[in-house]
This record gives structure tokens, C-alpha cells and sequence, in this order.
């Protein structure tokens, strides 16, 4: 590449501007590549002063001064970086020592750990099995007591019912001898006196045959009576002593249902305090395993704590490492480019545009010196207030941005808005940047009612300079034949339709023919994929290289995730089949086959930033009226490929302009508002800008690129819009 670049072959030297960008092979180095997109672009090496910032005899010695402090700096921050080294190695060496003890205390403790865990396991089985077996016995002893108890019952219930009934027998019994002893003394005394009436009376003999049968039957009752008196007695006897060796029977049984009701209520206190015992046993032994648990755990965690303290201490370095290497890489980067104007952050006005103004602002002092002059925007009448929409580009981090000392928010991609309040006499608007190692950037202009007359430069309350800056103009320059491809689809067959994309390449192609006189715009809307190749090819054939050739599609898009492709897919494309999609390689190659001298790609679709390759390092910034003319002139000899794409790797909008996309939208009102040569760069800051306020609104994240097509022969060269009315 380098050999190419030598005999001056632009193509290498971009290729080498690319490389030494990113650091692909070589070191890398923004001096070298800013070097070698500038020869690529047609630039010598002795017309680099052109971007770079006029200082003072003063500003050099100061920046001198600043560069020893920064040495000086650095050989500190190369010490502090050795010892921090140093102590990070004896930190490393303590902390493996330590993890290295806590190891060998806990391999030394564990055999410990586990013999005591295994015997105390084995104790609290032994007491588990124990007071199972307590438990059972005390079950069976409860029942025996029970069914005693039951026994017991059953024998006092027995006993109450015969004692009734032999108090109720004996009863009879005391009744009947009683009436037959009545009845045998009733008997006597009847005898007796038959008996004394047979001795004394004087009878006849049948008389005394009746007595004698009386006096026999008496005594046959009496003899009778007597019988069952002695048998009642005895009956009642046997009774007694029946009752008695019953009652003698029952009082054993009581005595021993009670004997063995003692027995087992002193066997189940005998159980009871043996669990109590292995209650107090199990207690105490768990206690003291607990005390193990939180003595071990206590030392697990101090050791952890001390582990971590050190792991702390360590990141604490090593952060403090990285944050000094950092420091270091940036003081390098520093000393070596701090008088490149490119790491200094640059201001892009978007809206209002400025007219060019010649030389970079040095700001302060220097533009005092230098008598410059800030242009001079003019506004309605009724204007009040203006929107001051811009972008900021700093390499090395932004720090601050005021407009009039007021510090004004700066989004992710670098785009602020601010408005700002325009007096009936005018207002000077101050812009000023700084990055985050110090680096200032200023831009000033001048807001103007239209009915304000020319007065001194640079005053702001009072007497603003109003002038109108007339549209650039380059006699002599040829730009070249213009033509453009606009490819529109919403009606896809197979996949969801869309609404805008139709309205947007009608109104983009009707601009490119009215507004900037294109020779001849061809269109194609809902178009399938024959077609679409069909057209590219037809291009091909018809363009020559002093033409210029502008491409855009609006419709779906798609990224081929297993080969990490763009596609661009017509409206016979399928979800499930790429046979009728078209890559973005495939574009590559047939944008490279078409000879024109310079093509811009315009697509809004999903995934379309897979095209770009980087971001294009921008030279424009700051030059004077002819600077800039001798510039595009040389962009002119350049064969360009640039894409400019409506958003990145990620889904963009369909709708949300009115009618159109917010890109097409944003595009279209930047071509429609432009009265000057606008080259692809400042068309997509315009449109960039715009797009990212519209999608902000509707809380998206869209942020369109520009940059080179990949592999497409780009040699660093732009494109160029000419408005002819």
C-alpha cells in the first residue's frame, strides 16, 4: 500500500489514512492518517497548515511550557505507576500467602471437623434409638395401667351388684326365720295348750282322737317349722360366709390391681425422668454443636473478611493502574497531536447554516488580532426567538458547552438545541466548547432582524453588522451530469406493507429534478428484484465516469444474522427464503462496476448501516470561501462510494414525518432549505440532526450514518448537491 501511495495512487493513500485511523497493522497514529486522507484527497503535505490553528509567538511558548509540564507529568506518573506495580506484586505475594494458610488451616481442621461431627452423629443416634424405646415401653405400661384400671372397675362394679345382693338375700332370709320363728312359738304355745287341755279336760274319746290329730298335726307343723328354721339358718350361714370369702376374694383383687397400678406408675416416672435426662443430654449436645457452628463460622467469616479487604485493596490498584495508564496513553497521545487541530472539539452549526468564513477561530485574543469579523444570519422581522441546533465532535471527551455562558446539553451522539431570544437590535451568539483535557473551540455569529442596518463588526447590544452572505459560487467548476435511481416499495406480497416509502421516493425524485436539475432520475416503485438488478445494470452501461450518480430505496430491509449482511428486499421477497433478496454485497459490487466518478447511496430501510464502513474524516471545517472552492475541487477528482443511512445495525421508522418517514422527511427538508453546493458531509449532519430530534420525540433511538461503502473502490473523494434554482 505504502508503494502505491508513494507513486500516488489515491486509492492506497486512503487505504493508509484507514489504517493508521483505526491502528490495523500499523500503530496508530491520527497525525499519519489526518497525513494521508489529505494526500489522498490532493492536499501536499506544505498545504497542512490550512486545518491546523495559527498560534502566537506567546501561544507557542506556552504550549511549550505545557508540553515539559506534560513530560514531567508523565515521568511522575511512570514512577507512581512502577511503585503501584510494586506494591500490587507484594499485595498478590501477601493475599497468596493468606489464601494459601486459610488452606492448609482448613485441610488441618476438616479430619477434626468430621471425626466430631461423626462421633456426635453417632451419640445423638444412641439417644434417639434410647428414647424410642422409652417411648414404647412408656406406651405399653400406659395401656397395662389402662386395661388395669379398666379391670379394676369392672371388678368394684361386680362387687357393689353381689354385695346388693346378698344384702338383699340375707334380708329375705333374716325375714323368713323370723316369721317361722314367730310361726314355731305360735306352734309351742298352741301345743302347750293342747296339751293342758288334754291333761286336764275331760274328753271324749272323739274328742280326744281330734286332739290327739290336732296336737299331731302341731307338732308336725312345729317339728316342720323348726326344720326350715334350722335350714334357713343355715342357708343363712352359708350366705354369710359365701359373702364374706367373696368379699375377701375382691379385697386381694383390689390389693393387687393396686399393688400393680404403683408398679406401673413408678415404671412410667422411672421412664418419664429418663427422657427428661435425654432431653437434657440432646439439649446440651446440641448447644455445643451450635457453639462449634457459630466458633467456625465466626472464623469463616473473618477469614473471608480479610480475604475480601485484600481483594478491595487490589482492585483499588488496579483500578488506580488502569486510571494511571489510562492518564499515561492519553499524555502520550497528547504531547504527540496537541497541535493537530482535529483533537481539538469541533463545532458544527446544522441550523442556522453559516456562510463560510475564511481560516480556523483561534478564539480570545487571536480573533482580536486578526480582526475577524462574525458573520452576520438575518431573520424576519417578527422572529423573537431562534433554534440554534448544532454538533459537536471531540475526540477526547467533551467537558462543557455554553452558547452566551449558558451551559447547553450535549446528547450521546454529540447534537444540542438551544434557543435563543433575538432582541430588536440583534444578539452576538457565543458557542464555545471544551474537551475534557482542555482544548477550547469557539464559534460566533451574529442574529439579525431584517430591518437592522450595517454597523460595526463584533458590537452586540447595540449596532450589529448585518449583512447577508450571498451563496457560494464557483465559476468554472464542472460538476458533471447528474442521475439518480429512486426505488419506492410498499406493496410487498408476502411480507407486511408499508405506507410511506412510495410518497417519499416521489418527492425525493421530483426535488432531485426540479431543484437540482438531474439530468435524468429514473424511479421504480414496488418493484421486485429482477427489476430493481435490472435498473443497476442498465446504469452500468449508460453512466461515464464524468458523471454522478445518486441511489436511493425506501422499503423494507433485513439483516441476514448468520452472515451478519444487510439486505435490501424487493416486494416478491420471502421471510423464509433469500432467493429474491439482494445483499448489500451484492450492491457493493455493482455500485463498484458503475463508472461514474462519484455515487451516494441514500437508503431508508432496517439495517442499513451494515454498508457503511467508518466514519470519513472530516477536512471541511473552517476553511475561507476559496479554501473551500479549491477543496471541492479536488473532492471532484476523487472517485467516491459513499452511503448515507437512515439509521444503524437496528429498525428504523416508517412513519412519523407526516406523510413520510422521518428520515425522508428530515432529507427532504434539507435539500428543499439548501441554496448552496452541499457536499454528502453536511447533508448528513443536517439530516442526522433532525432525524435524532423527531425519533427522540417519539422515544426511539434512530441515528443515521455516513461513511465509505466497504470494498466499493471509494479514493476519498464526496459527493456534491448543486441547487440550479
Amino acid at each position: 500500500y505504502r508503494k502505491a501511495a508513494d507513486q500516488g495512487f489515491s486509492r492506497a493513500q486512503y487505504a493508509l489514512g484507514y489504517f493508521y485511523e483505526l491502528g490495523l497493522g500499523v500503530e496508530k497514529n491520527p497525525q499519519e492518517s489526518f497525513r494521508w486522507y489529505r494526500l489522498a484527497s490532493g492536499f501536499k503535505d506544505d498545504q497542512l497548515q490550512v486545518t491546523q490553528v495559527t498560534m502566537s509567538d506567546e501561544e507557542r511558548k506556552l504550549l511549550e511550557d505545557a508540553r515539559k509540564a506534560e513530560e514531567a507529568s508523565l515521568a511522575r506518573i511512570k514512577d507512581e505507576i512502577s511503585s503501584s506495580r510494586s506494591q500490587l506484586d507484594k499485595i498478590n505475594g501477601d493475599l497468596a500467602a493468606k489464601k494459601k494458610s486459610l488452606e492448609t488451616v482448613a485441610a488441618s481442621r476438616a479430619p477434626e471437623l468430621a471425626q466430631n461431627a461423626e462421633a456426635q452423629q453417632r451419640e445423638e443416634s444412641k439417644l434417639n434409638g434410647r428414647i424410642s424405646q422409652l417411648r414404647q415401653r412408656s406406651s405399653i405400661v400406659e395401656a397395662e395401667l389402662a386395661s388395669k384400671e379398666k379391670r379394676l372397675a369392672m371388678v368394684n362394679a361386680a362387687l357393689a351388684k353381689q354385695t346388693q345382693q346378698a344384702d338383699q338375700l340375707s334380708k329375705e332370709v333374716v325375714q323368713r326365720r323370723d316369721a317361722l320363728q314367730q310361726e314355731v312359738a305360735k306352734l309351742e304355745q298352741d301345743k302347750a295348750e293342747l296339751e293342758k287341755t288334754r291333761q286336764t279336760a275331760s274328753l271324749s274319746p272323739q274328742e280326744k282322737a281330734d286332739l290327739e290329730s290336732n296336737l299331731q298335726w302341731v307338732l308336725e307343723q312345729w317339728e316342720n317349722g323348726r326344720s326350715e328354721l334350722a335350714a334357713v339358718g343355715k342357708a343363712l350361714d352359708t350366705q354369710k360366709a359365701l359373702a364374706q370369702s367373696k368379699g375377701d376374694q375382691l379385697n386381694r383383687l383390689l390389693r393387687d390391681v393396686e399393688q400393680a397400678k404403683s408398679g406401673l406408675q413408678a415404671e412410667l416416672k422411672q421412664v418419664e425422668q429418663g427422657r427428661a435426662q435425654l432431653a437434657s443430654q440432646q439439649a446440651a449436645m446440641d448447644k455445643e454443636r451450635v457453639a462449634l457452628q457459630q466458633k467456625w463460622q465466626a472464623e469463616r467469616e473473618t477469614r473471608i473478611a480479610d480475604l475480601r479487604r485484600q481483594q478491595e485493596v487490589i482492585a483499588q490498584l488496579e483500578k488506580q493502574k488502569k486510571t494511571n495508564e489510562n492518564r499515561l496513553a492519553d499524555l502520550q497521545q497528547s504531547q504527540d497531536n496537541s497541535q493537530l487541530a482535529m483533537l481539538a472539539p469541533r463545532i458544527e452549526l446544522i441550523d442556522p447554516t453559516l456562510p463560510v468564513t475564511r481560516g480556523i477561530k483561534a478564539g480570545g485574543a487571536v480573533a482580536a488580532a486578526l480582526d475577524e469579523r462574525p458573520p452576520v444570519l438575518y431573520m424576519a422581522s417578527n422572529v423573537v426567538e431562534r433554534d440554534i441546533v448544532g454538533k459537536v465532535i471531540s475526540p477526547k471527551g467533551l467537558l462543557l458547552l455554553t452558547v452566551n455562558d449558558r451551559k447547553v446539553s450535549v446528547d450521546k451522539n454529540g447534537l444540542f438545541n438551544t434557543a435563543m431570544e433575538v432582541p430588536s437590535n440583534g444578539a452576538m451568539i457565543d458557542v464555545v466548547a471544551v474537551d475534557a483535557v482542555g482544548n477550547r473551540t469557539q464559534k460566533q455569529f451574529v442574529l439579525a432582524r431584517q430591518e437592522q442596518t450595517r454597523v460595526a463588526a463584533g458590537q452586540q447590544a447595540q449596532g450589529v453588522i448585518a449583512s447577508r452572505s450571498p451563496a457560494s459560487k464557483m465559476p468554472g467548476v464542472n460538476f458533471g451530469n447528474y442521475y439518480a435511481l429512486v426505488i419506492g416499495n410498499n406493496e410487498y406480497t408476502n411480507l407486511p406493507k408499508l405506507k410511506t416509502p412510495v410518497n417519499d421516493a416521489k418527492e425525493i425524485a421530483a426535488i432531485l429534478k426540479e431543484k437540482y436539475g438531474f439530468k435524468e432520475v429514473r424511479t421504480l416503485y414496488n418493484a421486485n428484484r429482477y427489476q430493481m438488478i435490472t435498473a443497476l445494470n442498465q446504469l452500468r452501461k449508460d453512466l461515464t465516469e464524468k458523471d454522478n450518480l445518486l441511489i436511493y430505496y425506501a422499503g423494507h430491509g433485513e439483516l441476514d444474522r448468520i452472515n451478519m449482511k444487510g439486505q435490501w428486499l424487493p416486494v416478491d421477497a420471502e421471510q423464509e427464503s433469500t432467493a429474491n433478496w439482494i445483499s448489500n454485497s451484492s450492491l457493493t459490487e455493482l455500485i463498484n462496476a458503475i463508472p461514474a466518478k462519484h455515487v451516494l447511496v441514500v437508503a431508508d430501510s432496517c439495517y442499513s448501516g451494515i454498508m457503511t464502513r467508518s466514519v470519513m474524516a472530516n477536512i471541511e471545517g473552517g476553511k475561507s470561501a476559496d479554501a473551500k472552492n479549491n477543496w471541492i475541487s479536488k473532492m471532484l477528482e476523487k472517485r467516491s462510494r459513499t452511503v448515507l443511512t437512515s439509521g444503524g445495525v437496528a429498525p428504523v421508522m416508517d412513519e412519523g414525518g407526516g406523510g413520510h418517514s422521518v428520515f425522508a422527511q428530515s432529507l427532504i427538508s434539507a435539500l428543499r432549505q439548501n441554496s448552496e453546493v452541499m457536499d454528502g458531509q453536511r447533508l448528513y449532519r443536517e439530516v442526522s440532526a433532525a432525524v435524532a430530534q423527531a425519533a427522540d420525540r417519539y422515544n426511539i433511538e434512530q441515528v443515521p450514518e455516513y461513511a465509505p461503502i466497504k470494498h466499493a473502490g471509494h479514493e476519498s473523494g464526496d459527493f456534491f448537491l448543486v441547487p440550479v434554482i
